[in-house]
């Protein structure tokens, strides 16, 4: 299953105007969508011919990426980047997440990030997605990435590993439904 392939790239982008949290599950909401400042995508690299005609099927779609400090979501930012996203992450750890946004640039794609945004605090995250709506006037996709467990054998497993794990793994997919 191809993640970027299967998303529904005709429907429309949630507007800042018209965003309301409750309604995140949708990602986007029935609106136009005017590129705003992150219409200017023709200086995007492309991602080497692998044979398929739709490298750049993300051009003008705005992807909110969660954990870009690196791993899964630094590659994910390269990766949405190099097929014509605007991307917008956003990590606890700024050196990572600031190498990953030059990353992007330098390889001519367009990246915006906030850090350092704690995904286990409700109010953090709400406040994430409400700038990187305003900011690229609405948004197409969330990668919702970022994790942090505590990794211990059940039985040693202490109740602030526990309630650590339970808000860095749960809680955080919750808060950015």
């Amino acid at each position: 299953m191809d993640p970027i392939a299967d998303h529904d790239t005709d429907a429309a982008p949630v507007k800042a105007r018209d965003f309301h949290f409750s309604r995140l599950r949708r990602r986007r909401l029935a609106s136009s969508h005017n590129g705003g400042c992150c219409k200017n995508n023709n200086n995007i690299p492309s991602v080497q011919n692998s044979g398929r005609n739709d490298l750049r099927r993300l051009v003008g779609k705005t992807a909110l990426i969660t954990g870009t400090a690196g791993g899964q979501g630094r590659a994910a930012a390269v990766l949405f980047a190099a097929h014509g996203a605007n991307v917008v992450g956003c990590d606890l750890d700024v050196d990572g997440a600031l190498e990953t946004e030059r990353m992007v640039r330098e390889a001519g794609g367009v990246m915006y990030s906030q850090q350092p945004t704690d995904m286990s605090d409700r109010i953090q995250v709400e406040g994430w997605i409400e700038w990187a709506a305003q900011t690229c006037d609405g948004f197409d996709i969330l990668y919702n990435n970022a994790s942090a467990p505590k990794m211990n054998p059940f039985a040693k497993l202490t109740p602030d590993e526990w309630n650590f794990t339970l808000r860095n793994e749960l809680d955080i997919v919750y808060h950015a439904r």
